[in-house]
């Protein structure tokens, strides 16, 4: 079994080593590496950073841990994050094959066959390519591999206790990850039914279940806002259709890209979705017509229906509908591949050839999928070839090129997405930001007043959409009136009551303009939405010492130098405030 493992590491090598050369991406791993504070440097105010903060929307401390630790080690060379990434899909993949030997090995004939085969059918599967090539992806592939081990620690419980605390620490440090690994304790309860362990079982799992209720309590804190979106009925029908794409693309991996767009309504009565919708249901007849004779079937497609589960929270995001992303299958496709294995393995004892040529094929897809992954560019124009309309793709890459100072190109790829779909405030907004960046300041207006016309009424308002009043407002403060300034952050507040920034911003233009006790309110406001916005703090900790409020002053100063050490400002004026207190 050993040399088999060796083989596996390095196969998966191999066909993984080209994409080592990858760049960094303009989606995602900004946000969260090359241009996230946070992930640039192993530091106790990073690492308390990681953990007391959500990145924007997940709860991920470990995963930028790991970018601290690379960072800290080798800056931002992104041959060391990839390979990091590639080393826990090893490391996945060799889980996988053990625990794969372990379940099989008193069910099968051919357990040594079963195993490999569900091995490297899952390290080489064009599926787990997004997972393995885009460095964002990171918590994916992170939490994936504490899964994977946790379950593996688990399942030798029986040898001695030790491996029962380790299985609900790696579990904990998974959840760290990324929550969506939150599905491991049923997933334990299924293979305790194929074990024949069911006595006991939920008392086992108790542990795991109660970490799974605490940090799903805290990732909906971040998830909030994309989960009520849509209604449960729209997730529904959503993930039965991500439940046949996936399927298919387990069967026939072409057209891989990093978005799948919903364009269509969200409704049972399209084909898309009634069919889908009937395909789970056939699923799920199977199940109960398999589960007393050939369990193991059952036990399959269950967990690749579970571990779907938690992407029913990623179908809304910044007022667009996805109904499936590559990585999201990562750990489902373990049961297909081992339902795969269940039925090929008596076979491949005599037709080994037969089944090497079939992996050999994935794995070539495997380094031609990755491959796509080479920079921002390749990325999106694969996007953009299997998009019919892809107004996000065009409009994302023509901020690297604003990004990169190659402006015509740039507002060639705006004015592509916006001949797609006019209601886009975020192109809008771009192609204002265009026009102020080569000087030209009125053409710049009249697309910060069309993206302030043009924001969806079918949606809630996001808070990018409110861009364009901010800009608004400084052209106006320069050229026209400070009351028309401020009429347009006030409009903003209007607009979007529910958002933090658009109180700070109004709160800092009163503060600009000696509207002090506005500006108190307005700062006030923006606090009690988010907490942890250190800036709106220091301000209003300013107009509050201003009113003579000094002991809530001295107080929201003391929060923001424990939050941020090195704001020397804060820092100075609340020495001063003690002072004048004492």
């Amino acid at each position: 079994m050993r040399k088999s493992l060796i083989i596996i590491t390095l196969v998966t090598l191999l066909f993984y080593v080209p994409s080592l050369g990858n760049d960094f991406q303009a989606h995602d791993d900004t946000l969260l590496i090359t241009e996230n504070p946070t992930a640039q440097g192993l530091s106790i105010k990073n690492i308390r950073a990681a953990f007391s903060t959500f990145d924007p929307e997940l709860y991920i401390p470990m995963t930028l841990i790991t970018h601290q630790i690379e960072y800290s080690l080798f800056g931002l060379n992104p041959f060391f994050f990839h390979f990091t990434n590639l080393l826990l899909h090893i490391g996945s993949s060799i889980l996988v094959t053990l625990i794969a030997y372990r379940l099989s090995k008193d069910r099968s004939r051919y357990p040594e066959i079963f195993a490999i085969g569900t091995g490297v059918l899952f390290a080489l599967h064009p599926l787990n390519t997004e997972a393995v090539a885009w460095a964002a992806a990171r918590k994916d592939i992170l939490s994936g591999f504490f899964f994977f081990a946790s379950l593996w620690a688990y399942l030798k419980v029986d040898s001695h206790k030790k491996w029962y605390v380790l299985s609900i620490l790696l579990f904990a440090l998974g959840l760290l990850s990324k929550i969506s690994i939150v599905v491991l304790p049923v997933a334990l309860l299924l293979i305790e039914d194929v074990r024949g362990r069911r006595a006991g079982s939920l008392k086992r799992t108790a542990p795991f279940f109660g970490l799974s209720l605490i940090f799903g309590i805290v990732a909906m804190l971040g998830k909030q806002h994309q989960i009520i979106k849509l209604t449960m009925f729209d997730q529904g029908l959503l993930w039965c259709k991500s439940i046949a794409f996936y399927i298919w693309k387990f069967v026939w991996p072409s057209g891989l890209n990093i978005m799948y767009h919903q364009y269509t309504p969200v409704t049972l009565v399209r084909a898309e979705f009634y069919l889908g919708v009937l395909f789970v249901a056939l699923l799920l007849t199977f199940c109960i017509l398999m589960w007393k004779k050939h369990k193991i079937f059952s036990v399959c497609i269950l967990w690749f229906l579970l571990c779907l589960v938690p992407s029913v929270a990623t179908f809304w995001k910044n007022g667009i509908v996805y109904y499936a992303s590559d990585r999201y299958a990562y750990i489902a496709i373990v049961g297909l591949c081992i339902l795969c294995m269940s039925l090929a393995a008596p076979y491949l004892h005599r037709y080994k050839a037969v089944g090497v040529a079939i992996l050999l094929c994935l794995a070539l897809l495997t380094m031609k999928q990755s491959l796509t992954w080479k920079d921002t560019v390749t990325t999106y124009e694969r996007v953009m070839a299997y998009n019919p309309r892809p107004i996000l793709p065009l409009n994302n890459i023509g901020t690297y090129y604003f990004q990169n100072e190659d402006f015509s190109k740039a507002k060639e790829y705006y004015l592509r997405a916006l001949s797609y779909e006019q209601h886009i405030p975020e192109t809008l907004i771009n192609m204002g930001l265009l026009h102020l960046k080569l000087s030209r300041e009125q053409e710049a207006m009249l697309w910060f007043q069309r993206s302030i016309r043009l924001i969806p009424t079918n949606r809630i308002v996001l808070e990018n959409d409110l861009n364009g009043y901010y800009f608004l407002g400084g052209y106006y403060e320069k050229y026209v009136s400070v009351e028309k300034a401020i009429l347009m952050f006030e409009e903003a507040v209007t607009r979007a009551p529910h958002y933090p920034v658009p109180h700070a911003n109004l709160g800092i233009m009163y503060q600009k303009y000696h509207r002090i006790q506005e500006a108190k309110v307005s700062l006030q406001r923006a606090v009690d939405i988010d907490g942890s916005m250190i800036d709106a703090r220091y301000r209003l900790a300013a107009v509050q010492a201003e009113t003579g409020d000094l002991a809530a002053a001295i107080e929201n100063l003391e929060y923001v130098v424990k939050k941020d050490p090195d704001y020397e400002q804060a820092t100075k004026h609340l020495q001063k405030l003690r002072g004048m207190v004492q």
